[in-house]
């Protein structure tokens, strides 16, 4: 084959290297140059995936789910912290007075109160209804059209000592004046 020594070409060629010092530096050289193309390859493909693994974690696509995400996830918290938390006593309403007139039950009542009612307000398409108990705690919240509200006792517990609130909503279902806070206590 071409290229190929036979093993006493091998030993002639040996001794003629070895023997001549420029031959010896030619070969030398020739196999360093090699090993140093070979070794500058290595490095170059160590550098690529170096410099690949490198980029900071915002480069490599993290934020780009991760910011949706905890934007999300701090939306939500809030949200979750605002429903949940309830007052140490019942809410203080400012302002004139309330535009909505609260009629019955108010004060002291005979029996637990279920029929809830109070006055229109012009402008007012809904109202929101809501039913604390003493220790204000909310018993009930709703939505209605109407100015009166029947709680039915078998699925809504009426407490003997709360207060209601009622506000009035806009058709988009936003706040359209004052709420009245009124309080009721059943006798004894």
């Amino acid at each position: 084959m071409a290229g190929e020594l036979t093993p006493d070409e091998r030993i002639a060629f040996e001794d003629e290297a070895l023997s001549n010092p420029e031959l010896t530096d030619r070969l030398y050289a020739d196999v360093s140059v090699r090993e140093a193309l070979e070794s500058a390859a290595r490095a170059r493909r160590e550098r690529e995936v170096t410099a690949a693994s490198a980029q900071p974690w915002w480069r490599r696509g993290l934020v780009r789910w991760l910011a949706p995400v905890a934007v999300v996830a701090a939306v939500a918290v809030f949200m979750f912290t605002q429903q949940t938390q309830t007052p140490d006593g019942p809410p203080v309403f400012r302002g004139g007075g309330g535009d909505v007139v609260a009629v019955e039950p108010a004060g002291e009542v005979d029996q637990l109160p279920s029929h809830f009612t109070w006055t229109a307000l012009a402008g007012a398409t809904y109202y929101r209804f809501e039913l604390f108990d003493a220790a204000s705690t909310l018993v009930l919240e709703t939505v209605t059209a109407d100015t009166a509200l029947i709680i039915d006792p078998a699925t809504t517990e009426v407490p003997a000592e709360g207060y209601w609130v009622v506000t009035p909503l806009n058709d988009l279902r936003v706040r359209a004046g004052e709420a009245t806070l009124t309080r009721y206590r059943t006798a004894e």
